[in-house]
C-alpha cells in the first residue's frame, strides 16, 4: 500500500512496484510489544513466515536495499479490519471512564471504558503490561496518562471473556477536544459566510479558503489524496471519518474551531 502512494515519488527515491520485498522494511528491538493471534503479549521468536501481522511503528526513509524502514512500536499478529470480519481493529473515539480494575485482574491489569465514535456502545479496554501509549506527536506516555474524556484511538482485539472487552496493544491519544483537534463522524455541512461550518461529533469545524480540506479514497491497493476545493461536493450522509486542526473557534461566528487542515476519509 505504501509503495501505491503517489507522493511517495517526493522522497526523491523510486517508487519500487515490481517487488513487494523491496517497499518496506519493518525492524523490531527490546522495547517493540508483540502480540499473539489471542491478543496477549508474544514475542519475536512467535512470528514465522507467510504470518499475517500489522506492524505500527515510526516511518522513514531507508536508503538502502528498501523504500522505507519502519521501527516499529507494536506487532499485531493475525487478521485485521477491514477487510476481515474480525481480528484486530483500530478505534476512533472517547474514553468515558476512569480507570479501574479490570473484572479479571492479571498484573495488576488496569481496564476503561472506550466509545468508538460510529456507536453509543463503549467497549471495556483492557491495558495489558506491554501497551503502548502515545501521544498523537510521536511522544510516549504512561498507562496512567490516559484518562476520562480524553480522545484518540485504539488499537485492540476483542474477545469474549464473560463480557466482551478490548485486550489493547497500542493507544494514541489526540490533544483535548477543543484546543487544536477535532475528531469524528462528519455529521453535516453548512455553507455561509465567512465561513463554511463542517458538523463533526457535534462541534462545528469552520472552514474557509485558506484552511487545507483533503479527502482520502482508497480503492483495493490504490491510495489517492484529492484536494476538496468546494465542501458543498463533500456527502455529509457517507459517515466519513473527519480529522481537523486549527484554532479555537469564535464565538460569535458560532465555531467550535478554525481549521487549517481538514483530512477526511
Amino acid at each position: 500500500l505504501l509503495c501505491s502512494l503517489h507522493f511517495a515519488a517526493q522522497l526523491g527515491t523510486p517508487v519500487v512496484t515490481s517487488d513487494p520485498t523491496n517497499c518496506v522494511r519493518v525492524f523490531s528491538n527490546e522495547s517493540t510489544s508483540i502480540f499473539g493471534a489471542n491478543g496477549l503479549a508474544s514475542d519475536f521468536q512467535g512470528i514465522s513466515a507467510a504470518d499475517e501481522m500489522t506492524a505500527i511503528g515510526l516511518l522513514t526513509p531507508d536508503g538502502a536495499d528498501a523504500l522505507f524502514s519502519l521501527d516499529a512500536v507494536v506487532m499485531e499478529l493475525g487478521a485485521h479490519q477491514p477487510p476481515s470480519d474480525t481480528g484486530w481493529e483500530t478505534l476512533r473515539g472517547l474514553v468515558v471512564s476512569a480507570q479501574q480494575d479490570c473484572d479479571t485482574v492479571v498484573d495488576s491489569e488496569q481496564c476503561f471504558d472506550f466509545k468508538a465514535f460510529d456507536t453509543d456502545i463503549p467497549v471495556k479496554t483492557r491495558l495489558q503490561a506491554t501497551t503502548r501509549v502515545f501521544d498523537s506527536e510521536g511522544t510516549e506516555l504512561a498507562h496512567t496518562d490516559i484518562n476520562d474524556t480524553d480522545t484518540g484511538t485504539v488499537d485492540g482485539l476483542r474477545i469474549s471473556n464473560g463480557t466482551e472487552e478490548l485486550r489493547a496493544a497500542l493507544v494514541v491519544l489526540n490533544p483535548d477536544i477543543g484546543e487544536n483537534l477535532i475528531s469524528g463522524i462528519l455529521e453535516g455541512v453548512d455553507m455561509g459566510d465567512p465561513y463554511d461550518i463542517l458538523m463533526v461529533a457535534g462541534m462545528a469545524v469552520c472552514v474557509n479558503n485558506e484552511t487545507d480540506i483533503l479527502r482520502i479514497l482508497v480503492d483495493d491497493e490504490v491510495v489517492t489524496i484529492v484536494d476538496v476545493l468546494d465542501p458543498a461536493a463533500i456527502d455529509a450522509a457517507a459517515g466519513h471519518m473527519v480529522d481537523a486542526s486549527g484554532v479555537p473557534g469564535e464565538v460569535a461566528t458560532g465555531c467550535d474551531m478554525v481549521a487549517d487542515v481538514v483530512i477526511i476519509e
